[in-house]
């Protein structure tokens, strides 16, 4: 897997986080790949 860095909103990161505390994703990059992910297939 390649590694890439990118920049987000601090808003777009508190979401990001949120979600990871209510325990939908382990971690920011697991939530972004499949955020990705699922709007790749629309």
């Amino acid at each position: 897997m390649k590694v890439i860095q990118i920049r987000l909103p601090m808003k777009l990161l508190e979401k990001i986080d949120e979600l990871i505390k209510e325990d939908y994703y382990s971690s920011r990059s697991e939530c972004i790949r499949e955020k990705i992910r699922e709007s790749l297939k629309e």
